[in-house]
């Protein structure tokens, strides 16, 4: 019995031998033909997960604008007080491979519906430099060039979806550029993944986080034929999607990003904050109804429906 148990440890050890099955990834419904060609023997695969519907959405329009970088976020900042990019460099590693969501590729082809296959382990990408030589019109230029490559390097396939840029500016500071999908993360996530590589740089333990598989349990739980029952009824007599300018437009994109920077008076930010605290609105609120007036205005209806995108995450869920 031993010498059988050895044969068969033996010829798991094998190189070209072992697999994986669909009970290993129970959150996907897979058959043994998908699990073995999407991720063969399995090695380097923890767990494959369902992208949310949010997700689903900005695959969608990241594969139809192909080269577009709309959904492609980037953060640059100085950090004070820092001033070892390798160790700093080694906590967002660490930082990375302590969560789930943030070691995958996304899978599209050859499967019914696209997944994000999490990697056991995954290598961030890091680009460090020293600039303390340079002064401040030279900074910006390499600031320029570095966060043009690094927006330009994302390749949803090649996980991670992350890399990040630390050049050192002497004195205790380190130029930041940090770049991302926005698959990976949202605004509630962000600063959660900044204080556990800060922690982690400085030294200490950082709190430990429910891993996102959760989230997706949680997700797949919830009764979609109730809440499609309900927003029925909500835009009951709702029939016309709202008409706009652009509507018309024979040249008008699929699928369109554009920047404009507009100069606002700074007592116009006041009045508007006066204006939501007097009726107890967010400022959010109060520009979501103006956004309501503009369309209206464009499309000479008075009823007015749009889409604005929340966490999806009450807060009774950890």
């Amino acid at each position: 019995y031993r010498d059988a148990l050895a044969e068969a440890v033996a010829y798991c050890l094998t190189d070209g031998t072992g697999g994986r099955t669909p009970s290993d990834f129970p959150l996907v419904a897979w058959d043994q033909a998908t699990v073995d060609r999407v991720v063969g023997t399995g090695r380097g695969i923890a767990d494959v997960h369902p992208l949310s519907p949010m997700q689903q959405g900005m695959l969608f329009h990241s594969l139809e604008a192909a080269g577009d970088a709309a959904y492609v976020e980037q953060m640059s900042f100085v950090l004070e007080g820092a001033d070892d990019p390798q160790r700093l460099a080694a906590a967002w590693q660490e930082a990375v491979n302590a969560s789930d969501a943030l070691r995958v590729s996304i899978c599209w082809e050859s499967v019914d519906q696209p997944v994000a296959l999490v990697h056991h382990r995954v290598d961030v990408p890091v680009h460090t430099a020293d600039w303390s030589g340079l002064d401040e019109e030279q900074r910006a230029a390499a600031l320029d060039e570095r966060r043009a490559a690094d927006r330009a390097g994302i390749s949803l396939d090649a996980a991670p979806l992350t890399r990040i840029s630390l050049a050192g500016l002497g004195r205790s500071r380190i130029q930041v550029v940090w770049t991302f999908h926005h698959l990976l993360l949202d605004g509630w996530s962000t600063p959660r993944l900044l204080e556990d590589v800060f922690t982690r740089y400085a030294g200490g333990t950082p709190q430990v986080r429910a891993p996102y598989r959760d989230y997706l349990e949680w997700l797949g739980s919830r009764d979609t034929g109730a809440g499609l029952d309900h927003w029925r009824t909500v835009l009951a007599g709702f029939d016309t999607p709202v008409p706009l300018p652009t509507d018309r437009s024979v040249t008008a994109e699929t699928w369109a990003a554009h920047g404009i920077d507009v100069a606002v008076d700074p007592e116009v930010g006041s009045r508007v904050g006066e204006f939501a605290r007097r009726h107890r609105l967010t400022v959010n609120a109060v520009i979501q109804g103006a956004w309501a007036l503009l369309l209206s205005a464009c499309s000479g209806r008075n009823d007015i429906v749009f889409g604005a995108t929340t966490s999806g995450r009450p807060a009774d869920l950890a």
